[in-house]
């Protein structure tokens, strides 16, 4: 809006003003104040909220970067508080303590080899790093319960842990 326009409405007490054109006399209606229940209207998103939507819909590194990009082209650079994917990062390199990687030849299921060195990754201390993940979620270990599950296929098998929050999704 014009600073001319603002100051006429500031100085009407009417629901509108009238604008004198050499034409005939234009009416604007007083624009209706914005109440934008957006959470991040006037200012940056924080890298504990950017945390929190990666976690929530279990994005990658990789994908919340790409995330990002769209906000900020979308709402402006400023948008999304400066850093966060380093903070992001970081708090990612905490969790390297707990796991582990070594070389294991496996049995090939090709024929005509007969073993196959292969990449094992894996958690070297379980307890700390549940302990860890409740801590960095809130709560305590009563309020959350622990779903495993396996899954094989094409020549490689899947151990997964996920630390929930009791109640989550009916459980």
């Amino acid at each position: 809006m014009s600073d001319v326009l603002r100051q006429k409405f500031e100085t009407s007490d009417g629901s509108s003003i009238k604008i004198c054109t050499r034409g005939k006399d234009l009416k604007i209606k007083r624009p209706l104040k914005s109440v934008s229940k957006a959470l991040f209207s006037t200012r940056s998103v924080s890298s504990d909220e950017v945390d929190r939507f990666q976690s929530t819909l279990g994005l990658s590194l990789k994908q919340t970067e790409k995330a990002l990009v769209f906000f900020r082209s979308w709402k402006g650079r400023d948008s999304v508080q400066s850093g966060v994917m380093g903070a992001l990062r970081d708090a990612d390199k905490q969790l390297e303590s707990y796991y582990s990687i070594t070389e294991l030849s496996l049995d090939s299921s090709v024929k005509g080899e007969e073993k196959v060195l292969m990449s094992i990754v894996f958690c070297h201390d379980l307890r700390g790093l549940i302990d860890n993940v409740i801590e960095h979620r809130g709560g305590s270990v009563a309020d959350y319960m622990i779903k495993t599950c396996i899954d094989g296929g094409d020549d490689f098998l899947k151990f997964t842990m996920n630390v929930m929050k009791r109640g989550y999704g009916g459980v």
